[in-house]
């Protein structure tokens, strides 16, 4: 009897590691689109794209954020997405003030200047096709989404860009 409740508790442990890692999946752009994006004659809609970056934030385990800043002037949604580490992302708002101090720092001692720098993350930031002409941006956005999201841990490259960097 003890073997056979081993044996089953082995299995439910087997199964719940299989329902995690399935959970942790992220999903690429071509599953999601059904083309890759870039290929020939394909184009990947606006709402799609924001539908796969709700999705990409729901997979991401906290490491992706997507903010709607309003509407366009075409009624779409004006998207801002943060991907980083988790620990980073649990700390957004506090490296959203540092940089803002440090932006205007009239007030701050260089010593409190400093402690500030040293307390922040550098940001990286990338507008995704500014003119309605340029798409090629915007069609790449969610291929670069799902890279530093899917191989975050086995890149060690990608891995200190989204820890060193907000």
């Amino acid at each position: 009897m003890a073997t056979m409740w081993n044996t089953c508790r082995i299995a439910i442990a087997f199964l719940f590691s299989l329902w995690a890692a399935a959970a942790q999946e992220i999903t690429p752009p071509e599953k999601f689109f059904g083309f890759a994006l870039g290929a020939d004659k394909k184009i990947a809609r606006w709402d799609k794209i924001v539908e796969y970056y709700n999705l990409l934030e729901k997979q991401s385990g906290g490491r992706m954020k997507v903010v709607n800043m309003g509407p366009t002037s075409e009624n779409n949604p004006f998207l801002e997405v943060f991907i980083t580490a988790a620990a980073n992302m649990a700390k957004l708002d506090r490296y959203r003030e540092v940089n803002g101090r440090l932006s205007d720092p009239r007030g701050l001692t260089e010593a409190q200047a400093r402690a500030l720098a040293a307390e922040g993350k550098a940001v990286i930031v990338q507008s995704m096709s500014m003119h309605a002409t340029e798409i090629g941006g915007t069609q790449m956005a969610p291929e670069l989404a799902y890279d530093l999201l899917a191989r975050k841990g086995t890149d060690a490259h990608c891995r200190h860009q989204l820890t060193a960097a907000e």
